[in-house]
């Protein structure tokens, strides 16, 4: 009985070492090409566009599109610990509210449009060029997306 007793004392300590500690201060890690959106359940396959959050019962949430995750985020209403994306112009993670985004009609994995960056200075020519005001976090999540996509839909529809 003794021996019952110690396997499975080492089979706990051994799967309590074997998960992983999520650290809220690093990024996700996203694998392209395999992982797949939240939201959309497509391929994640474009760094430029992807985005992330913890939320604060240490789930992972990956995305496609940063208006795939402000999209899920609206729906779902989960306690997010923090917010990530990947800046356009380098790839970088950076914390959200740290970011320059623009909301426009640039092409994204979803046709959403919101690019970010992690440059201030990069933002402002991006934005400059095509006639947008650089964006906070803040003024990003609090587009409705879902009626902006019906919108979308309906224009389309309208066309064809």
């Amino acid at each position: 009985m003794k021996k019952v007793y110690l396997i499975l004392l080492s089979m706990i300590t051994i799967f309590i070492g074997c998960q992983s500690e999520i650290n809220f201060q690093d990024p996700p890690e996203i694998i392209y090409g395999v992982d797949i959106c939240d939201q959309c359940h497509m391929i994640i396959s474009e760094a430029s566009y992807a985005s992330a959050y913890y939320t604060k019962d240490r789930n992972v949430r990956k995305f496609d599109d940063i208006g795939d995750m402000v999209l899920y985020h609206q729906i779902n209403k989960e306690l997010v610990e923090v917010f990530w994306i990947q800046s356009f112009d380098n790839e970088k993670w950076i914390n959200a509210n740290k970011a320059f985004f623009l909301d426009g009609f640039f092409i994204t994995p979803m046709a959403h449009g919101i690019i970010a960056f992690s440059n201030e200075e990069k933002a402002n020519s991006k934005a400059s060029e095509v006639n947008l005001k650089v964006k906070s976090f803040e003024e990003i999540l609090s587009i409705d997306i879902e009626k902006r996509q019906e919108e979308l839909n309906t224009k389309n529809h309208k066309q064809h």
